[in-house]
């Protein structure tokens, strides 16, 4: 038997109309159940969300009543009784997504194929059915590409035909029916969730949204909100893209953006702080960028609304993430501190030279060495005015080192890092005494004093060891290989390249796992071992592929031709099976280290 309810209104009509369904005498619960008898009955009942919660205890009744009545009852929103089996429709997979949509749309448009944009448009319709079968329905006059092109639109673009339910027209109706049925603080904290496209944790409702956990329970009853839990085990709750952007023209008429925004700005500086990826004055304390990967879109988030409404505030985010940047994202946090600090222009000047300072490293981390050095020299102008002796210090260090990266042609950078090792013994900063000792080393290697570079390289891994600076412990691991690989000791060698690999994968730090692979391939080259170095750079090849990486193109001509020397069959076949594996793998390493802080 099937029950709709979508047109009813009053919940105590809801058992009358059962009854009236099965053919029972009266809406009792006694005389449903005596027509049910002890036949099995199966019994759907639709669109039961608009008479909850009143609803619910008549359902309870009559199933307490009818033990052989069986009823499928569809809603978004949760029963809440304890007979109740809960069955959560999850969005189709993206193979069944594009089925449907052709299916529909070849109705309409006959010959559509499945394309890479076909399925970009099933996955921007978040793969839910109803959004699937709209869009294909505009087939007929808007091809893939069309739809996809006005996705920002969806909203109302995607409609049904004349006789769809008024409900199912389009999703902006579908949305609302949802929507009409909370009450004013789930529609105030609905709409406030939009601010997070990368969902919401508990912590960050609570603190920034103001949002309690009832009213975050209700929602998520209500099918508005999803639940995934991230790799590090926090629950974080998220809403359909179509939804959020339901949500977000909720709170554009709510009025307190702009409060809002800076409650979560703040909140991304404290995190910012908490993961220790600030410049800051003290000793080296552990870096933790795994603790805003997953916060990522929202961080994006928050600062594109910085750049039109308060870029300081923006600049000042931006900057606290600034060690997140350079290990994970120096392409993309260049981007947005270069368009903050613009934006910016005229802020609070220490703010400014921590900004700069943040350029200046990820554009020194990805090759821009001429440009890191123009934001160096005005960060510390402002810091020599402003600032503090470890802050002039670290910022004279960071200058020396890009004279290292962009050849020293004057010769002073030796000098330099001199004065900023006898800095840092003076100031008690083993962070800076590691940074000065590294970038010695590297002088004396080209001054051609091999023994005191290697020396000098291993005193700086020692303290950085001591201290749990991983990511730096990886870079000297790396040149460590490097100068053992060129006098000839290609055990020890191989020893530091595979430290390095380790710690970088442990990091998700691709651009320094790159190098460590690519030093591994020099060494086999140098060994004559045709088919390592083959597999070694068809991995490298694969990974340099899927996604730019850092300083790789201003290094990969030299490596390549030194790799490519190695000519035949056995390099080749062996380069072919490369670009199917990882750089673990194909380095015989474990696919997975384990989490290792930078």
């Amino acid at each position: 038997v099937f029950v709709p309810l979508a047109a009813l209104r009053d919940p105590a009509l809801l058992l009358q109309t059962l009854a009236e369904a099965l053919g029972a005498e009266s809406a009792l619960p006694s005389d449903i159940a005596a027509r049910v008898g002890s036949k099995r009955t199966r019994v759907v009942i639709d669109n039961l969300e608009q008479l909850l919660p009143e609803a619910a205890l008549a359902i309870a009744a009559v199933v307490a009543a009818a033990p052989e009545l069986r009823l499928l009852v569809t809603s978004r929103e949760a029963l809440r009784i304890q007979a109740e089996e809960q069955f959560d429709l999850l969005p189709l997979t993206l193979e069944e997504a594009v089925a449907l949509f052709l299916a529909r749309a070849s109705s309409v448009r006959p010959g559509l194929e499945c394309t890479a944009t076909v399925e970009e448009l099933c996955q921007r319709l978040d793969r839910i059915p109803l959004a699937v079968e709209l869009a294909a329905a505009r087939a007929k006059t808007l091809s893939p590409e069309a739809l996809l092109d006005r996705m920002g639109a969806r909203l109302d673009l995607l409609r049904g035909p004349r006789d769809a339910d008024a409900r199912h027209a389009t999703l902006r109706a579908t949305i609302a029916w949802s929507y009409d049925l909370l009450d004013e603080n789930e529609r105030r904290l609905f709409a406030r969730l939009s601010l997070f496209p990368a969902g919401c944790t508990l912590d960050n409702a609570e603190d920034v949204l103001a949002a309690g956990l009832v009213e975050i329970e209700s929602l998520h009853d209500k099918s508005l909100l999803r639940t995934r839990t991230d790799p590090d085990g926090t629950d974080r709750f998220w809403m359909h893209e179509m939804i959020r952007e339901f949500a977000a023209e909720r709170l554009a008429d709510e009025g307190q953006e702009a409060e809002l925004r800076h409650a979560q700005a703040a909140a991304f500086i404290r995190l910012g702080e908490v993961a220790n990826l600030a410049w800051n004055e003290g000793e080296f304390r552990q870096w933790q960028p795994h603790l805003v990967a997953p916060e990522l879109d929202n961080v994006r988030s928050v600062l594109a609304w910085s750049l039109e409404h308060d870029p300081e505030s923006g600049l000042e985010v931006a900057a606290a993430l600034e060690a997140f940047w350079v290990v994970r994202e120096p392409t993309e946090g260049a981007a947005w501190l270069g368009r903050l600090l613009d934006a910016a222009a005229n802020g609070d000047e220490l703010l400014r030279a921590g900004g700069l300072l943040a350029l200046a490293g990820t554009l020194d981390i990805f090759g821009d060495h001429d440009g890191a050095a123009r934001h160096y020299a005005e960060s510390l102008a402002i810091v020599e005015r402003v600032g503090s002796l470890l802050q002039t210090a670290t910022i004279h260090f960071r200058v020396a080192a890009n004279l290292i990266n962009r050849g020293d042609a004057d010769g002073v950078a030796p000098a330099m890092l001199e004065r900023s090792l006898e800095d840092a013994r003076a100031l008690g900063s083993r962070t800076l005494e590691a940074e000065a000792l590294s970038y010695l080393s590297r002088c004396a290697w080209r001054d051609g004093e091999h023994d005191r570079a290697v020396e000098l390289m291993g005193a700086s891994a020692t303290i950085v060891h001591d201290l749990g600076w991983t990511w730096w412990e990886c870079g000297c691991e790396a040149s460590l290989a490097e100068f053992e690989r060129e006098r000839g000791r290609l055990d020890a060698a191989e020893s530091h390249a595979r430290a390095a690999l380790t710690l970088a994968l442990a990091l998700e730090d691709r651009m320094s796992a790159v190098f460590s692979v690519a030093e591994l391939a020099l060494q086999a080259v140098e060994r004559g071992d045709a088919g390592t170095a083959g597999r070694l750079w068809g991995a490298i090849e694969a990974e340099v592929a899927s996604a730019p990486i850092g300083q790789w193109e201003r290094h990969r001509d030299e490596i390549e031709a030194k790799v490519l020397s190695v000519e035949g069959p056995e390099f080749e076949r062996a380069r072919v099976e490369g670009r199917l594996l990882t750089l673990s793998a194909a380095a015989e390493l474990p696919e997975r280290a384990v989490q290792t802080d930078p």
